[in-house]
């Protein structure tokens, strides 16, 4: 029963910090998927694989500074790329299932970038993989690639 399983990770200020595994699993999940699926979009939309490769570098690469974990965005840029960042769904769903905890705290804090509530993040989480699978899909139907 994955309802009983606590991750337990280290001491943080003396205390221990824990984590439902039924509810932060979702979220890791569903950020590897959703950037597994844009990313196999990207793959089947570009001609050759060089291209597919170095865009899909340059979205994970950007994926964090974008999300709004590290700095903090100037509301109107976050409010335009926020939807399109899978890691700042992820960071804040995560986050979300820390709400009890000083860590929780600590980390709106600092951050300073608006938290969105957990369903809506599982929600987007979920159409960022769906979006991803339909469009690698139609990119595998026009096929397209040179051995350039």
């Amino acid at each position: 029963r994955v309802d009983g399983l606590v991750i337990m990770s280290p001491h943080i200020d003396g205390h221990t910090l824990k984590t439902n595994l039924s509810k932060t699993l979702p979220v890791v999940l569903l950020n590897c998927h959703a950037m597994t699926a844009v990313c196999l979009a990207i793959s089947a939309w570009s001609r050759t694989s060089g291209q597919a490769s170095l865009i899909s570098m340059y979205l994970v690469g950007f994926q964090l500074p974008l999300s709004g974990a590290i700095l903090s965005l100037p509301e109107a840029l976050g409010a335009i790329v926020r939807p399109f960042i899978a890691s700042y769904w992820s960071w804040s769903g995560y986050l979300q299932t820390m709400k009890d905890t000083r860590l929780y705290d600590l980390a709106v804090a600092i951050a300073g970038t608006p938290l969105s509530p957990g369903p809506l993040c599982l929600w987007t989480l979920a159409c960022h993989v769906a979006i991803g699978i339909f469009l690698a899909y139609t990119g595998c139907l026009r096929a397209q690639w040179r051995t350039d």
